[in-house]
C-alpha cells in the first residue's frame, strides 16, 4: 500500500516538474551564474549562489532522466502500466524545454530572437507530425492532454515568428490577439487531424501488435460510439475468416454471433454489458496469445497483464506473464513496469485477504518466527550442555568457558527477542510459553519468570478449552491447534515445490520437515490424485478460479508409510509475492475418525488404490499396495464391495483377508515395515542410530564409572521393553488376516485421470456401539450452555515466599537484577567519565587554537604597529627638511621648486595616518597591557619673538607638528620671512625646526622601542597560557585515569573472578544442572513435532527413568555391602566339638586373619577411590578459583597509552609555539633593523645640510649608527627564518647585491626609471642597497662644504634624490617584507586549523572505533557475567556457605548491578 501511494505521489510530483516546473527551476539556476547587478562575482556569497545552483541543476537533471527512463506515465493514478510507446519524443520535447531558459538567461537584449522563434517553431512543427501520425498513449485523457498541449506551444510559436517577422511597426496587441483566438480552432484541427493506428489482422512486426492492442483497448472502452463499435465489428469479420481455433481458445465467433443480432443495439442490463466487455477483452488476450509465438516482446506481455488483471480480473494469469517477462532482457521501463504491476497485485491480494477470518499471511510469520525460536532454544541447551561438560572435566579450559559464557549469553538474548515477537504476534500461544517458561526454568534456572510463563501457559490452556467448545470454527486454524500449515510455490521454475511446512507434519503423516522441503506437494498425495494435482495448479493459474479455494474440505492425505489420513484442508493464497505466488494450505486431522477403516479403489480397474493405516492393522492388507508396489484388486477381499457402492445411504458388506497371505509375498514387506517400527520404537527410548549422537552418547559414558554402569542399567532395561515390544508385535502380526462383516458408507465418489475413484468408510459391526457413543457425546457437547469466551493471561509471582533472611533476600533480588537489561551502573560511569573528559580536551584544544589565532593576529598588528613606529621618524624627518628647504627658497638661499612643496603635502599627510594609526594601536596595547605611557616632552614655541618652552605630550607635539606643516605646505614664501603674517608661517617653521630634528626626533625613536619591546613581550607572554592549557590537559587526564583504571579493572577482576564461583560447585551439582538441560531437551526439543500431552508422557517416561537411576544405584550398594557379608563368610566355620589341630590354633588378637586382611584391603582400595576423586574434584576447583588473575597491567598500559598520546598533542603544541615565539622574535628583529635604515640615512645627510645652517654634531652620531645598524640588519637576516620568507631574502639580497637602478619595483608613491636613476647615480646607487646606504652618507659628509650655496648645488640636490629612491627600496623591500610576513602566519593558521581538526577526528575516531567498542565489549563482559551468575540456581547458591559469602561479600553484585 505504501509503496503504491508513493509511487502515484512521486509519479505526480515529477509530472509536474516535467511539464511546468522544469522551464522556471532552470531559469532560476542558470540566472544565478550570471554576476549582474549589485552582486560582486568575488564575494562569497556569489560562490555559494553557484555552487548551490550547479547542485540544482545536477539534481534536476537526474529526476528528469529518471522520470523519462521509468516514470513515463502522465497519469499517476491510471492502472494502465504504460502511457506511451518507445519514443524518442518525449526527450526532444525535454530538450527544448532546457533549450528555452538557456536561450532566455544567455540572451537576455534578444539579439538572437528571430532566429530562436523560427527554431522552435520548426521543432514544434515536427513534433505535431509526429504526434498526429499515431496514437502514442493507450489512455485517451493522457493522449488528449499531449496533444492539447503540442498543438498550443506549435501556435504560440508561429504567432510570435509571424508577428517577428512581418509586424515591423510599433508595438501592439495584434499576435496576442490571434493567438488566444484561434488556439482553440487549432486545437480541434489538430484533433480532426489525428490519424488513429489501423487494425491490422496479418501482423508481421510486433509494432504492429502492439498500435492494434493498444487501438482495440481503446474502441472497447469507447465502443459506444457507433464508428468505433463498427471499426471493432469489421476487425472481428476480418479476423474470424481466417481463424481456426476453437470457441475457448479464440471468442471471435461468440462475438460475431452478437454481431449479427445486433444485440449492442439492444437495452441490456448491467451484467449483460459487463459480460460483452469481458468477451470482447478475452478476444483482445486471444489475439495476443494467438501471436505471442511470432511477435512475442515485453511490452506486449505487459499489456497482455494489465488485460488480464484490470479487465479479466484474472490477476495469478497477470502475475504469470510478469514472471515470464522478467526472465526476458528487460529495459528499465520494463523492469519499473512489472515492478508497478506486481506491487498493484500484491495491493489487491491483501486488500481480498483482510475480509477474511484468517490471516494468513500473520500465520505464516508466525511459523517462520517460531521455527527460529526452537532453533534458538536449541542451540542455547546445546551450549549450556556443552559448558557443564567442559565444566566437569579434571582441567577445564578457562577460555573456553568464558567463550562458551559469551556464547550463551548471546543465545538466551537471542532466545528472548524471538519470544517478544512471537508473543506480540499470539500472546496465546501455548507451545511458545512452555517452551520458553521450561526453558527459563530447567536450562537457564530463571525460576521467577520460568514459573511466572508456565502458570500463564496453564490458565491459558484452560480457557482455551472453554472456547473452543464455544467456538471450534473459530480456534480451529490458530497456532495452538494442531494444524499442519504447508507454503506450496506457484512458480513457474518450481511449481508445486513445498517451501516450507511446520514440524506438525511429523505427527501427522510421519515426515520431517527436511524430507519435504523442495519436494513435490503431491508426495503427500494418493497417488491418483497426485498426478494430476500440476495440472490443477496451472489450470488455477490460467483461470485464477479455484473451487477450493478458501473451503474446507475433507481430504485424504498419504503418510510416510502410505497409508491414507483422513484430513480437513482449506487453502489460501499468501498475499505476499516476495518470493512469488505461494499457496498455504492448512492440513488438520478430521475428528472421530481412529475407529473407522478407509479403503480407496478404482471401480473401473478394480485396483485398490490406497487405504488407512487401520486397514492394514486390523485386516493385514499388504502395505506395498498402497504404495503401488502390489496391485490388489478390490474383489479379492470384497467381492460384493463394487455391487454395493451404487446404493445410497450404509450397507453391510464382507471383507475377508485370510487368503492374502498365500496369494502375496508378504514377507519382505512386513519385515521393511517392522524395522521401520523398531527404528520408532528405539527412538522413544533414546537409542540413537545416529553415528553422531552415539558418539555424544559414548562421551557422556566415561564421566565416571557410576555413570557407565548407570548407562548400562539403562540400556539392558531398554532392551528388556524392546523384547517385550517385539513379543507383542509378533502375537499382532498372527491377528491380522481375518475375515469381518463390517458396516460401510460411500464417502466419495469422484473421477480423476480416467478413473472412477471410491472412497469407503466402514467399521466393524462389534464397534457399532462405539460409533453411537462417540455420536451421542457430540451431541452433548452441542447441548452445553454459552461459555463467555475469556482468556485470562495471569500473572504469576516466582516463589512461595521471600525468606526473613537479609543475605537470602539479597541474593533474590540479585538474581532478578540478573535477569534485567539495564545498563551496568560501572558502564554509565565510565560513560560519564570520557565524555566529561573528551569534553574538558575539546574544551581545551578549543582554548588553544584560539590563542594561537589570537596570537597570529598579535603578531601581524605588532608587525604593522612596529613598522609605522619606526617609519615615522623617517617620515618627521622628511618634514623637517623639506620645511627648512623652502624656508630657503623664501628667503633666495635655493632656487624655487614646487615638487617640494608637493612632497612636503604628501609627507604631512602621510604623517597624520600613521599617527593616527599608531594611536589606534597604542590604545589596544593600554587595554591589554597598561605599560605604555605617552612620553612627556618640553617643546619650543616662538610668541611675540621670544622663544617659550611647554611641557606636551610626544602624540600632542606631532600632531602641532603635523597642524604647523599643514599651514606651510600651503603659505606664500613672503610669509617665510614676514614674522607679522597673518599665516604665522615662521612661526610655525621654527616650532618645526627646532622641535623636529631633536625632541620629536628623540620622542619617535624612544617610543618605536616601547612599541618592539611591548610586542615582542606580548609575543612572548603567551607561553605561559599554553603551558596552562597543557597542565589542565595533564592534570584531566590524570585524574581521569585515577577514575577510569580501578572502574576498568574492577570490572574486569569480577569478570575473572565469575569462574571461581563454578569452582565451589560439586560434581553433584554441575551433574544436576547437566541432567536438568538434558531432560529439557529430551523431553521439549528431541519431539517437538508432538502435542502437550504427548510431552507431558514423554516428562514422565523421563522420570521413571531417573526412579530407575535411583534404584539401580541404591542396588549397587547394597550388592557391595552384600559383597563385604559374604567375604567375610567365606571361611567355614570349624565344629565346635572337633580337636583343633595345630595349625588350627587361633592366632594372636593383634595378628590380623585372612578375613580381616581382604575387609581391609577392600576398605583402603575405597578410600583410595574416594581421594582421587576428591583430589580430582580439588584440582578443577583450584584451577578454576585461579582463574581470577588480574589484568591490571595489560588495562594500565592501554589507558596509560592513550594518555600519553592525547598529552603528545599538547606537548606538540608547547613545542610548536616555543618555535612560534622564537621565529616571531627573529622577524620583529630584522624588522626593527631594516625599519630603521631609511631614517638613520635621512638624518646623516640632513644632519650634513643642517650643519651648514647651523652648529650641530648629530651627523657623525648618525653615520656610527647607520654603519651598525646595518650590520645588525645583515646579523638578523642569517637567523632561520620560515619558508614563507624565501622570496623576500631572495629579493633582499638581490637589492644588496646588484645596481638599484636594475631593479624592477615600484610603490604607492614611487615608480623607479631607469634611464633617470642612472643619471642620479653618480656611481652611488649602482653598488647595491647596503652599499649604496653607507657610501653616500659618507660621500655627502665628505664632499659637502660649509658655504650656503651649495644647498642650491645639483650635487645636494642629486643627494637628495638618491635619498629618495634609497628610501623607496627600503619601503619596497619592507612591503615584501610584509607580505612573507603574512603569508606566514595564514600558514600558521592554516597548521592550527588542520591540527584542531585533526585532533578532533582523532577524538572522535578514538570514541567510535576504540572506546566505543571497548565499551560493549565491557558491556557484553558484564552481561555475560550476569548470564553466568543466573546459570547457578538460587537453591544451590543458598544451600552452600562458601558460595552464598562469595556472592555477598564478593562485591559481585556491586560490580554488575
Amino acid at each position: 500500500m505504501f509503496t503504491i501511494y508513493s509511487i502515484r505521489i512521486y509519479n505526480l510530483l515529477m509530472v509536474m516538474l516535467v511539464t511546468v516546473f522544469v522551464i522556471p527551476f532552470l531559469s532560476i539556476f542558470l540566472a544565478t551564474f550570471k554576476c549582474e547587478g549589485q552582486m560582486e562575482c568575488d564575494s562569497i556569497l556569489y560562490y555559494i549562489m553557484v555552487i548551490l545552483s550547479s547542485l540544482g541543476i545536477v539534481m534536476l537533471s537526474i529526476c528528469l532522466v529518471f522520470f523519462e527512463i521509468f516514470l513515463v506515465d502522465y497519469n499517476p493514478f491510471t492502472p494502465i502500466p504504460y502511457a506511451s510507446k518507445y519514443t524518442k519524443l518525449n526527450w526532444i520535447e525535454l530538450i527544448f524545454k532546457i533549450y528555452l531558459p538557456f536561450f532566455a538567461v544567455m540572451d537576455p537584449q534578444q539579439d538572437a530572437e528571430k532566429p530562436f522563434i523560427t527554431i522552435l517553431c520548426i521543432m514544434y512543427a515536427m513534433m505535431i507530425t509526429m504526434r498526429l501520425k499515431t496514437r502514442q498513449f493507450i489512455e485517451n485523457s493522457v493522449n488528449i492532454s499531449k496533444l492539447s498541449q503540442t498543438s498550443l506551444l506549435f501556435w504560440t510559436s508561429f504567432v510570435s515568428v509571424c508577428h517577428a517577422y512581418l509586424d515591423q511597426g510599433e508595438i501592439d496587441d495584434m499576435g496576442f490577439f490571434y493567438e488566444v483566438v484561434c488556439s482553440p480552432l487549432v486545437v480541434y484541427c489538430c484533433f480532426k487531424l489525428n490519424k488513429s493506428p489501423e487494425l491490422i489482422t496479418h501482423m508481421k512486426k510486433d509494432i504492429q501488435l502492439e498500435e492494434t492492442v493498444q487501438e482495440m483497448i481503446f474502441l472497447i472502452e469507447n465502443r459506444e460510439k457507433p464508428i468505433n463499435r463498427m471499426k471493432l465489428e469489421g476487425f472481428v469479420k476480418l479476423h474470424q475468416k481466417d481463424c481456426l481455433k476453437s470457441v475457448e481458445q479464440c471468442p471471435c465467433s461468440l462475438i460475431h454471433q452478437d454481431t449479427l443480432r445486433n444485440q449492442d443495439n439492444e437495452k441490456t442490463n448491467d451484467k449483460q454489458s459487463l459480460d460483452k466487455t469481458i468477451r470482447w477483452y478475452a478476444f483482445v488476450q486471444a489475439l495476443i496469445q494467438n501471436s505471442s509465438d511470432r511477435l512475442q516482446t515485453t511490452r506486449i506481455q505487459i499489456i497482455r497483464s494489465y488485460v488480464l488483471q484490470k479487465k479479466l480480473k484474472n490477476k495469478f494469469k497477470s502475475f504469470y506473464e510478469l514472471a515470464i517477462a522478467q526472465k526476458q532482457r528487460l529495459q528499465f521501463q520494463d523492469e519499473f513496469c512489472i515492478y508497478r504491476v506486481m506491487n498493484q497485485i500484491e495491493l489487491e491480494m491483501i486488500e481480498q485477504d483482510k475480509n477474511q477470518e484468517i490471516d494468513v499471511q500473520q500465520i505464516v510469520n508466525f511459523q517462520n518466527y517460531y521455527i527460529q525460536f526452537e532453533t534458538a532454544i536449541e542451540k542455547s541447551v546445546n551450549l549450556h550442555l556443552e559448558y557443564w561438560r567442559e565444566l566437569q572435566e579434571e582441567s577445564p579450559d578457562i577460555g573456553k568457558l568464558q567463550q562458551l559464557g559469551a556464547s550463551i549469553t548471546s543465545s538466551i538474548d537471542e532466545t528472548e527477542q524471538l519470544y517478544d515477537k512471537l508473543i506480540k504476534i499470539n500472546s496465546i500461544h501455548l507451545k511458545t510459553l512452555e517452551i520458553y517458561g521450561n526453558f527459563l526454568t530447567h536450562v537457564v534456572n530463571n525460576d521467577i519468570e520460568g514459573t511466572r510463563i508456565i502458570d500463564k501457559s496453564d490458565q491459558i490452556s484452560k480457557n482455551l478449552e472453554i472456547n473452543r467448545i464455544i467456538d471450534s470454527e473459530k480456534f480451529k486454524y490458530d497456532q495452538n491447534s494442531d494444524t499442519c500449515i504447508i507454503t506450496c510455490s506457484v512458480n513457474i521454475e518450481n511449481l508445486g515445490a513445498i517451501t516450507n511446512c511446520n514440524n506438525e507434519i511429523q505427527k501427522l503423516l510421519g515426515y520431517k520437515k527436511a524430507d519435504l522441503l523442495r519436494s513435490n506437494v503431491s508426495r503427500i498425495m494418493p497417488r491418483i490424485l497426485a498426478s494430476v494435482h500440476d495440472d490443477f495448479i496451472r489450470n488455477f493459474i490460467q483461470t485464477s478460479q479455484s473451487k477450493v479455494l478458501g473451503i474446507e474440505r475433507q481430504v485424504f492425505a498419504l503418510n510416510k508409510n502410505g497409508f491414507l489420513v483422513p484430513c480437513s484442508l482449506m487453502i489460501r493464497v499468501l498475499p505476499n509475492l516476495k518470493n512469488g505466488l505461494q499457496i498455504v494450505g492448512f492440513l488438520k486431522k478430521s475428528d472421530n475418525t481412529d475407529k473407522f477403516f478407509y479403503l480407496m479403489f478404482d471401480e473401473l480397474s478394480h485396483s485398490i488404490l490406497g487405504f488407512s493405516e487401520s486397514v492394514y492393522d486390523k485386516f493385514g492388507v499388504p502395505a506395498g499396495v498402497a504404495n503401488g508396489q502390489l496391485d490388489l484388486p478390490i474383489i479379492d477381499i470384497a467381492p460384493e464391495l463394487i455391487e454395493f457402492c451404487k446404493k445410497q445411504g450404509a450397507f453391510n458388506f464382507t471383507i475377508d483377508t485370510t487368503g492374502l497371505s498365500n496369494n502375496y509375498q508378504i514377507v519382505q514387506d512386513e519385515s521393511l515395515e517392522d524395522i521401520q517400527q523398531q527404528e520408532d520404537q528405539s527412538a522413544f527410548y533414546g537409542i540413537s542410530r545416529d553415528p553422531y549422537e552415539q558418539n555424544i552418547l559414548l562421551e557422556r559414558k566415561e564421566y565416571s564409572q557410576i555413570n557407565e554402569k548407570t548407562a548400562n542399567n539403562d540400556k539392558s532395561m531398554i532392551n528388556d521393553k524392546t523384547i517385550i515390544h517385539e513379543t507383542k508385535q509378533n502375537t499382532h502380526k498372527s491377528q491380522k488376516y481375518k475375515s469381518a462383516l463390517v458396516k460401510g458408507l460411500l464417502v466419495e465418489d469422484s473421477e480423476y485421470a480416467n478413473a472412477k475413484i471410491k472412497i469407503i468408510q466402514f467399521i466393524e459391526e462389534s464397534q457399532e456401539e462405539l460409533l453411537n457413543k462417540v455420536i451421542e457425546d457430540k451431541k452433548l457437547e452441542e447441548e452445553q450452555p454459552d461459555i463467555v469466551e475469556n482468556v485470562i493471561q495471569s500473572e504469576v509471582s516466582g516463589g512461595s515466599g521471600l525468606s526473613v533472611n537479609e543475605e537470602i533476600r539479597q541474593i533474590k533480588e540479585f538474581k532478578i537484577q540478573m535477569g534485567e537489561k539495564s545498563e551496568a551502573s560501572k558502564i554509565i560511569v565510565l560513560n560519564r567519565i570520557v565524555i566529561v573528559l573528551s569534553t574538558i580536551l575539546i574544551v581545551l584544544s578549543s582554548i588553544q587554537l584560539g590563542y594561537r589565532l589570537q596570537q597570529n593576529d598579535e603578531l601581524l598588528n605588532g608587525h604593522s604597529a612596529i613598522t609605522m613606529a619606526y617609519y615615522r621618524t623617517g617620515v618627521m624627518a622628511d618634514v623637517v627638511f623639506y620645511t627648512r628647504y623652502l624656508q630657503l627658497m623664501a628667503y633666495g638661499n635655493v632656487t624655487y621648486d614646487q615638487s617640494f612643496r608637493d612632497k612636503l603635502s604628501l609627507q604631512v599627510n602621510q604623517l597624520k595616518s600613521i599617527q593616527y594609526s599608531l594611536i589606534k594601536s597604542r590604545i589596544d596595547m593600554e587595554a591589554k597591557k597598561n605599560v605604555f605611557t605617552d612620553t612627556t616632552i618640553n617643546v619650543t614655541y616662538l610668541y611675540d619673538n621670544v622663544e617659550q618652552n611647554y611641557s606636551s605630550s610626544l602624540s600632542d607635539a606631532i600632531f602641532q607638528l603635523v597642524t604647523s606643516a599643514s599651514i606651510i605646505r600651503n603659505a606664500s614664501l613672503l610669509s617665510f620671512i614676514d614674522p607679522n603674517s597673518t599665516e604665522n608661517t615662521v612661526k610655525n617653521v621654527f616650532f618645526i625646526i627646532r622641535n623636529g630634528y631633536q625632541l620629536l626626533r628623540q620622542g619617535s625613536q624612544d617610543v618605536s622601542e616601547i612599541y618592539y619591546d611591548f610586542f615582542v613581550f606580548i609575543i612572548g607572554d603567551y607561553d605561559s597560557i599554553f603551558y596552562a592549557v597543557l597542565s589542565l590537559a595533564i592534570a584531566s587526564l590524570v585524574i581521569a585515569q585515577f577514575f577510569l583504571v580501578p572502574i576498568v579493572l574492577k570490572v574486569h577482576n569480577i569478570n575473572n573472578k565469575v569462574m571461581s564461583l563454578f569452582g565451589l560447585l560439586t560434581q553433584k551439582d554441575i551433574k544436576e544442572l547437566a541432567q536438568r538441560s538434558e531432560q529439557f531437551k529430551n523431553t521439549y526439543l528431541s519431539n517437538m513435532q508432538n502435542t502437550i500431552k504427548e510431552q507431558a508422557q514423554a516428562k514422565a517416561e523421563m522420570e521413571k527413568l531417573q526412579e530407575k537411576h535411583k534404584k539401580n544405584k541404591n542396588q549397587e550398594q547394597i550388592d557391595q555391602s552384600n559383597l563385604i557379608v559374604e567375604i567375610n563368610n567365606e571361611q567355614p566355620q570349624p565344629s565346635i566339638d572337633a580337636p583343633l589341630s595345630l595349625n588350627q590354633q587361633p592366632l594372636p588378637s593383634s595378628l590380623p586373619t585372612h578375613k580381616n586382611i581382604d575387609k581391609l584391603q577392600l576398605q583402603q582400595q575405597q578410600e583410595h577411590d574416594e581421594q582421587q576423586i576428591l583430589d580430582s574434584e580439588a584440582m578443577r576447583q583450584q584451577k578454576l578459583l585461579n582463574s581470577k588473575a588480574s589484568n591490571t597491567f595489560s588495562v594500565s598500559i592501554k589507558f596509560i597509552l592513550m594518555m600519553m598520546i592525547f598529552m603528545a598533542y599538547f606537548i606538540i603544541n608547547i613545542t610548536l609555539e616555543q618555535q612560534l615565539t622564537d621565529q616571531s622574535v627573529i622577524i620583529y628583529n630584522h624588522l626593527k633593523y631594516s625599519s630603521i635604515r631609511a631614517y638613520n640615512l635621512k638624518y646623516s645627510i640632513y644632519f650634513t645640510l643642517e650643519q651648514i645652517l647651523q652648529s650641530t654634531n648629530y651627523k657623525e652620531e648618525y653615520i656610527e649608527a647607520l654603519y651598525e645598524n646595518e650590520r645588525l640588519c645583515l646579523e638578523s637576516l642569517q637567523q632561520s627564518f620560515s619558508s614563507k620568507f624565501d622570496p623576500y631574502i631572495s629579493l633582499y639580497n638581490q637589492f644588496n647585491l646588484q645596481s638599484l637602478c636594475l631593479q624592477s619595483f615600484s610603490t604607492e608613491q614611487f615608480v623607479l626609471d631607469v634611464n633617470q636613476c642612472s643619471i642620479l647615480s653618480g656611481g652611488i646607487l649602482d653598488r647595491g642597497l647596503r652599499n649604496s646606504i653607507t657610501s653616500l652618507a659618507l660621500w655627502a659628509s665628505n664632499t659637502i662644504s660649509t658655504d650656503i650655496k651649495i644647498l642650491d648645488s645639483q650635487q645636494v640636490k642629486n643627494y637628495i634624490e638618491q635619498v629618495y629612491y634609497i628610501d623607496q627600496a627600503i619601503v619596497y623591500l619592507n612591503t615584501q617584507y610584509s607580505l612573507g610576513m603574512a603569508d606566514f602566519v595564514e600558514s600558521e593558521q592554516q597548521i592550527e586549523k588542520i591540527k584542531f581538526s585533526v585532533f578532533i577526528i582523532g577524538l572522535v575516531f578514538i570514541f567510535l572505533f576504540i572506546w566505543t567498542p571497548y565499551n560493549k565489549e565491557m558491556s557484553r563482559q558484564i552481561w555475560r557475567t550476569k548470564g553466568m551468575l543466573n546459570m547457578i540456581p538460587f537453591e544451590m547458591i543458598k544451600a552452600q556457605e562458601t558460595l552464598k559469602n562469595a556472592f555477598l561479600k564478593g562485591n559481585i553484585i556491586a560490580a554488575v548491578k
